[in-house]
Protein backbone atom coordinates (compact mmCIF):
# COMPACT_ATOMS: atom_id res chain seq x y z
CA UNK A 1 0.00 0.00 0.00
CA UNK A 2 1.30 3.28 -0.96
CA UNK A 3 2.63 5.75 1.88
CA UNK A 4 -0.40 7.80 1.06
CA UNK A 5 -3.33 5.46 0.84
CA UNK A 6 -2.23 4.89 4.85
CA UNK A 7 -2.21 8.11 5.61
CA UNK A 8 -5.48 8.34 3.81
CA UNK A 9 -6.84 5.26 5.48
CA UNK A 10 -5.49 6.43 8.69
CA UNK A 11 -7.31 9.81 8.30
CA UNK A 12 -10.70 8.35 7.37
CA UNK A 13 -10.77 5.86 10.79
CA UNK A 14 -10.42 9.20 12.69
CA UNK A 15 -13.12 11.19 11.46
CA UNK A 16 -15.06 7.85 11.44
CA UNK A 17 -14.33 7.37 15.01
CA UNK A 18 -14.80 11.40 16.32
CA UNK A 19 -17.88 11.65 14.61
CA UNK A 20 -19.68 7.86 15.36
CA UNK A 21 -19.64 8.81 18.73
CA UNK A 22 -22.24 12.05 18.53
CA UNK A 23 -24.69 10.44 15.95
CA UNK A 24 -22.85 11.57 13.07
CA UNK A 25 -21.29 9.25 9.79
CA UNK A 26 -18.36 11.51 8.92
CA UNK A 27 -19.30 12.79 5.18
CA UNK A 28 -18.27 16.18 5.49
CA UNK A 29 -15.16 15.47 6.84
CA UNK A 30 -14.32 12.34 4.41
CA UNK A 31 -14.92 14.75 1.23
CA UNK A 32 -12.49 16.51 2.78
CA UNK A 33 -10.02 13.84 3.05
CA UNK A 34 -10.67 12.66 -0.25
CA UNK A 35 -10.42 16.51 -2.05
CA UNK A 36 -6.63 16.62 -0.43
CA UNK A 37 -5.90 12.82 -1.44
CA UNK A 38 -6.53 14.14 -5.07
CA UNK A 39 -10.08 11.75 -5.43
CA UNK A 40 -11.34 11.90 -9.19
CA UNK A 41 -14.39 14.44 -8.48
CA UNK A 42 -16.78 11.96 -9.92
CA UNK A 43 -16.12 9.70 -7.27
CA UNK A 44 -16.12 11.92 -4.41
CA UNK A 45 -20.13 11.74 -3.93
CA UNK A 46 -20.27 8.17 -4.41
CA UNK A 47 -17.42 7.44 -1.93
CA UNK A 48 -18.60 9.72 0.92
CA UNK A 49 -21.87 8.11 0.59
CA UNK A 50 -21.00 4.62 0.80
CA UNK A 51 -18.61 5.34 3.93
CA UNK A 52 -21.46 6.97 5.46
CA UNK A 53 -23.47 3.72 4.89
CA UNK A 54 -21.04 1.56 6.39
CA UNK A 55 -20.85 4.11 9.71
CA UNK A 56 -24.01 4.77 10.10
CA UNK A 57 -25.53 0.97 10.09
CA UNK A 58 -23.36 0.36 13.04
CA UNK A 59 -24.25 3.45 14.61
CA UNK A 60 -27.44 3.14 14.26
CA UNK A 61 -27.77 -0.77 15.74
CA UNK A 62 -24.73 0.48 18.47
CA UNK A 63 -27.74 3.33 19.81
CA UNK A 64 -30.61 0.98 19.22
CA UNK A 65 -29.05 -1.49 21.63
CA UNK A 66 -28.39 1.32 24.27
CA UNK A 67 -31.97 1.76 24.23
CA UNK A 68 -31.84 5.81 22.80
CA UNK A 69 -33.34 4.84 19.29
CA UNK A 70 -37.03 5.81 19.13
CA UNK A 71 -38.21 5.24 15.66
CA UNK A 72 -41.43 7.52 15.83
CA UNK A 73 -39.16 10.38 16.43
CA UNK A 74 -36.92 9.52 13.11
CA UNK A 75 -40.03 8.68 10.37
CA UNK A 76 -41.32 11.96 9.75
CA UNK A 77 -37.73 13.70 9.37
CA UNK A 78 -36.92 10.32 6.85
CA UNK A 79 -40.59 10.43 5.04
CA UNK A 80 -39.49 14.20 4.14
CA UNK A 81 -36.14 13.49 3.43
CA UNK A 82 -36.20 10.59 1.01
CA UNK A 83 -37.37 11.16 -2.04
CA UNK A 84 -35.37 15.12 -2.26
CA UNK A 85 -31.81 13.27 -1.14
CA UNK A 86 -32.70 10.56 -3.89
CA UNK A 87 -32.71 13.68 -6.45
CA UNK A 88 -30.15 15.40 -5.17
CA UNK A 89 -27.40 12.33 -5.45
CA UNK A 90 -28.65 12.41 -9.08
CA UNK A 91 -28.16 15.35 -9.67
CA UNK A 92 -24.39 16.32 -10.60
CA UNK A 93 -24.51 19.81 -10.31
CA UNK A 94 -22.13 22.01 -8.19
CA UNK A 95 -23.30 22.28 -4.20
CA UNK A 96 -21.11 25.72 -3.72
CA UNK A 97 -24.08 28.10 -2.88
CA UNK A 98 -25.57 25.30 -0.58
CA UNK A 99 -21.95 24.82 0.96
CA UNK A 100 -21.56 28.48 1.67
CA UNK A 101 -25.33 28.52 3.19
CA UNK A 102 -25.21 25.54 5.32
CA UNK A 103 -21.78 26.51 6.29
CA UNK A 104 -22.78 29.72 8.12
CA UNK A 105 -26.34 27.76 9.48
CA UNK A 106 -23.63 25.56 11.24
CA UNK A 107 -21.33 27.86 12.69
CA UNK A 108 -24.14 29.85 13.95
CA UNK A 109 -25.46 26.59 15.24
CA UNK A 110 -22.64 25.45 16.91
CA UNK A 111 -22.22 28.74 18.97
CA UNK A 112 -25.72 28.26 20.05
CA UNK A 113 -25.52 24.52 21.20
CA UNK A 114 -22.56 26.10 22.86
CA UNK A 115 -23.97 28.61 24.83
CA UNK A 116 -27.12 25.87 25.29
CA UNK A 117 -24.88 23.46 26.91
CA UNK A 118 -23.70 25.78 29.13
CA UNK A 119 -27.45 27.03 30.46
CA UNK A 120 -29.15 24.05 30.16
CA UNK A 121 -31.24 21.96 32.50
CA UNK A 122 -30.16 18.60 33.02
CA UNK A 123 -34.25 18.26 34.09
CA UNK A 124 -35.57 19.93 30.93
CA UNK A 125 -38.36 17.49 29.02
CA UNK A 126 -37.55 17.40 25.63
CA UNK A 127 -40.95 18.58 23.25
CA UNK A 128 -40.93 15.69 19.59
CA UNK A 129 -41.64 18.44 17.00
CA UNK A 130 -44.98 18.19 15.38
CA UNK A 131 -45.26 15.81 11.99
CA UNK A 132 -45.17 19.06 9.44
CA UNK A 133 -42.28 20.53 11.05
CA UNK A 134 -40.56 17.15 11.05
CA UNK A 135 -41.73 16.46 7.71
CA UNK A 136 -40.47 19.81 6.15
CA UNK A 137 -37.38 19.75 7.90
CA UNK A 138 -36.34 16.20 6.39
CA UNK A 139 -37.35 17.37 2.87
CA UNK A 140 -34.79 20.65 2.92
CA UNK A 141 -31.61 18.64 4.93
CA UNK A 142 -32.86 15.92 2.35
CA UNK A 143 -32.58 18.07 -0.70
CA UNK A 144 -29.22 19.63 0.72
CA UNK A 145 -27.70 16.25 2.13
CA UNK A 146 -27.96 15.32 -1.67
CA UNK A 147 -26.33 17.48 -3.47
CA UNK A 148 -23.46 17.77 -1.26
CA UNK A 149 -23.05 14.26 -0.63
CA UNK A 150 -23.77 14.03 3.11
CA UNK A 151 -26.09 12.55 5.02
CA UNK A 152 -27.87 16.12 6.32
CA UNK A 153 -27.34 14.74 10.16
CA UNK A 154 -24.91 17.87 10.69
CA UNK A 155 -27.64 19.83 10.33
CA UNK A 156 -30.45 17.77 11.93
CA UNK A 157 -28.60 17.47 15.32
CA UNK A 158 -28.35 20.96 16.17
CA UNK A 159 -31.67 22.24 14.69
CA UNK A 160 -33.02 18.97 17.16
CA UNK A 161 -30.73 20.41 20.46
CA UNK A 162 -31.74 24.03 19.45
CA UNK A 163 -35.06 23.43 19.40
CA UNK A 164 -35.41 20.91 22.33
CA UNK A 165 -37.45 18.50 20.33
CA UNK A 166 -34.89 15.44 22.08
CA UNK A 167 -32.25 14.61 24.37
CA UNK A 168 -28.64 14.79 23.08
CA UNK A 169 -28.66 10.67 23.39
CA UNK A 170 -31.75 10.48 21.49
CA UNK A 171 -30.72 13.56 18.80
CA UNK A 172 -27.43 11.53 18.20
CA UNK A 173 -29.86 7.75 17.89
CA UNK A 174 -32.35 10.01 15.09
CA UNK A 175 -29.41 11.56 13.46
CA UNK A 176 -27.93 8.42 12.98
CA UNK A 177 -30.63 6.66 11.86
CA UNK A 178 -31.37 9.39 9.61
CA UNK A 179 -28.15 9.45 8.00
CA UNK A 180 -28.88 5.88 7.11
CA UNK A 181 -31.58 6.23 5.73
CA UNK A 182 -30.88 9.56 3.55
CA UNK A 183 -27.56 8.27 2.45
CA UNK A 184 -28.66 5.03 1.09
CA UNK A 185 -31.37 7.46 -1.09
CA UNK A 186 -28.27 9.73 -2.24
CA UNK A 187 -26.29 6.75 -3.20
CA UNK A 188 -29.24 5.15 -5.03
CA UNK A 189 -29.27 8.46 -6.85
CA UNK A 190 -25.65 8.77 -7.75
CA UNK A 191 -25.06 5.55 -8.76
CA UNK A 192 -28.01 5.76 -11.09
CA UNK A 193 -26.02 8.81 -12.29
CA UNK A 194 -22.72 7.94 -12.80
CA UNK A 195 -23.40 3.66 -12.55
CA UNK A 196 -19.87 2.33 -10.60
CA UNK A 197 -18.01 2.14 -7.90
CA UNK A 198 -15.13 4.00 -6.63
CA UNK A 199 -11.65 2.18 -7.00
CA UNK A 200 -10.15 1.28 -3.63
CA UNK A 201 -13.30 1.33 -1.85
CA UNK A 202 -13.21 -2.19 0.37
CA UNK A 203 -9.97 -1.04 2.22
CA UNK A 204 -11.88 2.58 3.52
CA UNK A 205 -15.32 0.62 4.42
CA UNK A 206 -13.26 -2.03 6.52
CA UNK A 207 -11.66 1.00 8.83
CA UNK A 208 -14.53 3.32 8.73
CA UNK A 209 -16.32 0.16 10.36
CA UNK A 210 -14.29 -0.62 13.13
CA UNK A 211 -13.96 2.93 13.85
CA UNK A 212 -17.07 3.63 13.36
CA UNK A 213 -17.71 0.69 16.03
CA UNK A 214 -15.80 2.05 18.86
CA UNK A 215 -17.08 5.96 18.42
CA UNK A 216 -20.75 4.50 18.45
CA UNK A 217 -20.23 2.31 21.08
CA UNK A 218 -18.45 5.35 23.07
CA UNK A 219 -21.03 7.81 22.39
CA UNK A 220 -24.37 5.40 22.94
CA UNK A 221 -22.60 3.97 26.64
CA UNK A 222 -20.00 6.30 27.70
CA UNK A 223 -20.57 9.68 27.15
CA UNK A 224 -22.29 12.37 29.48
CA UNK A 225 -25.40 13.99 28.00
CA UNK A 226 -23.01 17.71 28.44
CA UNK A 227 -20.06 15.97 27.04
CA UNK A 228 -22.47 14.98 23.85
CA UNK A 229 -23.36 18.48 23.73
CA UNK A 230 -20.05 19.85 23.82
CA UNK A 231 -18.54 17.63 21.23
CA UNK A 232 -21.27 18.12 18.77
CA UNK A 233 -20.65 21.47 19.16
CA UNK A 234 -17.02 21.41 18.38
CA UNK A 235 -17.44 19.14 15.46
CA UNK A 236 -20.53 21.26 13.79
CA UNK A 237 -18.46 24.28 14.13
CA UNK A 238 -15.22 22.25 12.12
CA UNK A 239 -17.69 21.15 9.66
CA UNK A 240 -19.28 24.92 9.18
CA UNK A 241 -15.60 26.25 8.63
CA UNK A 242 -14.46 23.59 6.28
CA UNK A 243 -17.50 24.48 4.43
CA UNK A 244 -17.09 28.21 4.00
CA UNK A 245 -13.34 27.87 3.28
CA UNK A 246 -14.12 24.94 0.34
Amino acid sequence: MEPGAVGLTALVGVIAFLYSAVGQAGASGYVAALVVAGLPAQDLKATALLLNVAVATIGTLQFAQAGHLRWRRVWPFAAGSLPLAAFGGFLQLSARPFELLVGAILLASSLRLIFKASGSSPGRIPTPPSFGSALGSGAVIGLVGGLSGTGGGVILSPLMLIKGWASAPEVAATSITFILCNSLAALGGVLVSQRHLPAGITRLLLTVAVAGWLGSRLGSRLLSLRVLERWMAALIALVGLKLLVG
